[in-house]
């Protein structure tokens, strides 16, 4: 995605196929987090322990702010819904270390965070 010069990725319940270090190990491989700068990956929703890669490596962000040559400001974010969230856990049995918040109350939050 970065060579196709996308600005932001989200990670969906299907980037969780393979479990969670696999994913970290995916997101390493492609650059990140120095990668970031060119392509922001985001799941703003998910909770992942301290200790795991994809949170103590900084392999993806909650939010994402850009600001275009006009000055318009465009804020990011992405979320899992509770019907992918179950289909993680249930189907592909990931541990249930991995939390998602619940959707409505991430996406006030990430609004209100990227108004402060």
């Amino acid at each position: 995605m970065q060579l196709l010069g996308y600005d932001a990725a989200v990670i969906g319940n299907h980037e969780y196929d393979y479990g969670t270090d696999h994913l970290a190990a995916y997101l390493k491989a492609a650059g990140y987090p120095d990668a970031h700068d060119q392509t922001v990956v985001l799941a703003s929703n998910a909770i992942v322990p301290s200790g795991h890669p994809l949170a103590d490596e900084d392999l993806f962000r909650k939010t994402h702010l850009m600001v275009l040559e006009n000055g318009l400001k465009i804020g990011l974010f992405s979320l899992i819904g509770r019907s992918a969230a179950g289909v993680i856990f249930l189907i592909l049995k990931i541990p249930k270390t991995l939390l998602f918040l619940q959707p409505l109350n991430s996406c006030g939050n990430c609004i209100l965070s990227s108004l402060l």
